[in-house]
């Protein structure tokens, strides 16, 4: 008879096992307050401000030349959460705000915002940014910044000045319209016009089409899923969806094995704005440490190996380790 073994520590593990504690979160690292830069730009040869966001980071605007009509005094004032003009609501976190100023600057030819991250990113993905609306009352879907090579940025262009939000949180954000073929990737997070896709969006009535990575409706809270189910997914049906909707995804595309969640945020006409991240696959084994502690073993997301989680009674992660090995003897 076979038998799966780990190779990791096992008196580590079991010390771990009995100590209490919690998990880690994925919390974003906002500012710790916010603050005003200026710098003159001459308007013949443009220009980049920038000013700070947290540790070592920074929000910048790049202004090419003869995009301003005149020499201009450039502003950005950051914020965090409390020192936003509005809340950003709907489910939205933020990752990076600032307005930038002058109000009513407008350009000749657009302007690049480019926003921090708190977590690098993959390359090429998209991420929500949101627009105050004119009454200072609200946020409106402005368009998608485009995570930089670096991992650590994300641009987008403008062709004017205004409080701007780039929001998500651990996962990727993006929108897909509805088109011929139009649909959405998980693997690389990007808007595609043509097959193949993960899903396609449905317009009338607002739905999901799982093109060619099967799906099903979660009854549970998004945040609270970090597994997959074993089964249930369909590539039969459209998924009827409104904001709130979650949805699980079998990843079926060429190379891509990996399971996914994903929450409706919005709907506006042809626009769907949502977020998704990567969730562990079934459960490859679970045991009962005999002290009120389970210890599960998954095969790992995006990377070779394992995964072991072990959590109390009261399912709180104790210690997660991956990149593991299993052998049998």
């Amino acid at each position: 008879m076979h038998r799966k073994l780990l190779m990791i520590g096992l008196a580590a593990i079991a010390a771990l096992a009995g100590c209490g504690g919690g998990g880690k979160t994925n919390t974003p690292v906002a500012p710790s307050g916010s603050g005003t830069v200026s710098q003159m730009i001459t308007a013949s040869t443009g220009g980049i401000v920038s000013a700070p966001y947290g540790t070592g980071k920074e929000i910048k605007v790049s202004i090419p030349a003869g995009a301003l009509a005149s020499n201009t005094t450039i502003q950005i004032t950051t914020h965090t959460v409390s020192t936003l003009p509005t809340p950003l609501g709907g489910g939205n976190v933020l990752l990076a705000a600032a307005t930038f100023g002058p109000a009513g600057t407008n350009f000749s030819s657009p302007a690049t915002i480019t926003f921090p991250l708190p977590k690098a990113k993959p390359v090429g993905a998209q991420l929500v940014v949101l627009i105050l609306n004119s009454g200072g009352t609200g946020w409106n879907n402005f368009g998608l910044a485009t995570v930089n090579t670096s991992g650590t940025t994300a641009s987008i262009q403008v062709n004017h000045f205004s409080t701007y939000a780039l929001v998500g949180s651990s996962q990727i954000s993006g929108t897909a319209s509805n088109g011929p073929g139009m649909g959405f990737i998980f693997a690389n997070g990007v808007m595609f016009d043509g097959a193949p896709v993960d899903f396609a969006f449905i317009v009338s009535p607002p739905s999901i089409q799982p093109n060619h990575s099967p799906a099903m409706v979660s009854t549970n809270d998004y945040a609270a899923i970090t597994q997959a189910p074993d089964d249930g997914y369909s590539l039969s049906n459209d998924i009827p969806i409104q904001a709130g909707t979650v949805i699980l995804f079998k990843g079926q595309m060429p190379g891509d094995t990996n399971y996914y969640k994903m929450k409706v945020l919005d709907i506006q006409g042809n626009v769907l704005t949502f977020v998704y991240e990567t969730i562990l696959p079934p459960i490859t084994g679970q045991w009962n440490l005999g002290t009120g502690n389970t210890m599960s073993i998954m095969k790992a997301v995006g990377a070779p190996g394992y995964v072991i989680d072990i959590h109390d009674a009261q399912h709180t992660l104790l210690i997660t380790a991956q990149g593991l090995s299993l052998i049998h003897i």
